[in-house]
């Protein structure tokens, strides 16, 4: 697994992402596993889980911020599940991206060199 970190945009501000394994843990922990997880974001042809969107977007911004505050020692708060609402206005570009860096970071190490 490879630690891809992102930045999206909503209004004025950046906030970082990030898939990794202590992502997929709370994916694990909320869904059971992540192949049930999967099927509640992919948007290929049906609405997405919005709560599973959410839960995940946020999961993997609270990981990111975490990450950058023991980095740069720093104490940025996390986010909301409300506030991560608000920052979705492209339900299917969020899920693209979700698809993206999930993809990325769980590719075969040796195929990304």
């Amino acid at each position: 697994m490879k630690d891809v970190m992102k930045k999206v945009q909503f209004k004025d501000k950046e906030y970082p992402v990030i898939f990794n394994i202590n992502v997929m843990q709370s994916i694990q922990e909320e869904y059971g596993t992540v192949e049930v997880w999967a099927d509640k974001v992919e948007c290929e042809g049906a609405f997405p889980d919005l709560k599973a969107l959410i839960f995940t977007f946020r999961e993997m911004i609270n990981e990111a911020i975490d990450i950058e505050n023991d980095e740069k020692g720093t104490n940025v708060p996390f986010v909301t599940d409300k506030q991560v609402g608000r920052m979705v206005s492209d339900i299917g570009a969020l899920a693209e991206l979700l698809k993206e860096i999930t993809t990325q970071s769980i590719q075969n190490p040796e195929k990304n060199e």
